[in-house]
């Protein structure tokens, strides 16, 4: 599982955005506010086809999530702190989020087994007749 904590995916994602410099430190206030905001995110993934169950993280909690899907939760939380702040993604950062969505939905959406077909199931055994090669 991931070894990220909610403050170091809440401080990635206001980098990503440009709302922070890399050797800025966010204010208490926005820690607060993005952690609340992270929470909401990740208890409303079900509705977007994000089989994932959530209990609410701590800023020093680890990111209940694979490893290799820490930068998609990164950027899921990027628009969501986008419209906080009333700021406006390039192209190139909404095509991230959408990659991370679909990342996220592949993992956490199991696949459904599938159906046998009846007609398949209680087929007598035909007989086709001698096929040769020409």
């Amino acid at each position: 599982m991931a070894t990220r904590t909610a403050r170091q995916v809440i401080t990635d994602a206001f980098h990503r955005m440009a709302l922070i410099s890399e050797d800025e430190a966010l204010t208490a206030e926005q820690t607060v506010r993005a952690l609340y905001v992270l929470n909401d995110m990740m208890n409303g993934w079900e509705a977007e086809g994000i089989q994932y169950t959530h209990t609410d993280l701590g800023l020093d909690d680890t990111v209940n999530v694979p490893d290799f899907l820490v930068r998609s939760t990164t950027w899921r939380l990027v628009p969501e702190l986008a419209q906080e702040y009333g700021k406006v993604l390039t192209d190139a950062q909404r095509s991230d989020v959408t990659d991370a969505l679909n990342a996220l939905q592949a993992y956490f959406t199991p696949a459904p087994m599938a159906q046998t077909d009846e007609g398949i199931v209680n087929r007598r055994r035909a007989t086709f007749g001698n096929i040769t090669r020409a």
